[in-house]
């Protein structure tokens, strides 16, 4: 009932982006056949950014199964949604995404995505949240996809002094790179 509208269906709208971004989105959305499209412009090296929230990340559990779970390098939990305030942590400094980002004072995340990692030797855990994932990557050949596993939500008064993560200056850099 409430697929995408204006997602590119043919692949020579989709093939001008160097990037696709889903933020609070199902990747069901795109129904099967922008799903096929999807998983081929990622099978050519397509990037993929998804950004949790209380819509995200429940494909895994779709009948037909979504293609682009094999893109995904974390499998979710039934129940994946986890609050409490947990601070980021653990970043991989020598990664690209670091790179100009001062790390010296982490902001915290207060509902995240309690998941697993699919395939140890394909994902890496960029940075933490607690002792969860937080970042996560995936490469399969010149294909890489980027899960953040938090939501920008909260109410602050709850959380007194604890600095949100999007709410943290270096976030749109972080999230830039």
């Amino acid at each position: 009932d409430n697929g995408l509208t204006d997602f590119p269906y043919d692949y020579e709208r989709l093939y001008d982006y160097r990037v696709m971004v889903w933020a609070n989105s199902e990747i069901d959305v795109a129904r099967m056949v922008g799903a096929s499209v999807l998983a081929n412009y990622l099978k050519a090296g397509g990037g993929l950014v998804l950004f949790g929230g209380d819509n995200a990340f429940k494909s895994e559990y779709s009948d037909p199964p979504n293609p682009i779970n094999d893109y995904l390098p974390i499998k979710p939990k039934k129940s994946n949604i986890y609050k409490g305030a947990l601070q980021l942590n653990s970043p991989v400094k020598d990664h690209p995404i670091f790179k100009g980002i001062d790390l010296s004072k982490l902001p915290y995340a207060f509902y995240t995505h309690d998941v697993e990692l699919k395939d140890k030797s394909k994902s890496k855990v960029l940075m933490k949240v607690g002792d969860r994932p937080f970042i996560v990557e995936t490469t399969q050949g010149n294909q890489r996809t980027m899960v953040v596993l938090g939501m920008p939500f909260v109410d602050e008064t709850e959380f007194p002094g604890k600095q949100p993560f999007w709410k943290w200056s270096e976030w749109p850099k972080l999230f830039a790179n």
